[in-house]
């Protein structure tokens, strides 16, 4: 996820969105071995209620862009589509899902693979 990122993304800056505050310092410094632009964590549980879980990525997606970041990543495969366009709408910044993400990739494996 971090190299398919990285290829995406470039220099620009980047927010990860986490399960859990007290995981975003430890995720914003393994992205940023991979990332060259600035990287910022925050926060959001995406095993709350659904209405919470929604709030939490919108706040979370806010606080990043406010905070420079021009991509958004949802680091979690518990994180959904619904909780991605509840992100894109907060920040009005691209998010990208990480089990979209490696769904694809795999697809795409599968069909190099023949």
């Amino acid at each position: 996820m971090q190299r398919a990122v990285a290829a995406l993304v470039g220099t620009d800056p980047v927010g990860i969105i986490c399960p859990h505050p007290d995981q975003a310092e430890d995720v914003a410094r393994r992205w940023s071995d991979v990332l060259p632009g600035a990287v910022r964590a925050a926060g959001a549980n995406p095993y709350a209620a659904r209405e919470r879980a929604l709030a939490e990525v919108a706040e979370a997606a806010r606080a990043l862009a406010a905070d420079g970041g021009s991509w958004l990543v949802l680091d979690c495969i518990g994180y959904t589509e619904e909780m991605r366009r509840a992100a894109a709408r907060a920040a009005a910044r691209p998010v990208l899902l990480a089990r979209a993400v490696a769904v694809r990739m795999a697809g795409e494996a599968v069909a190099a693979l023949g």
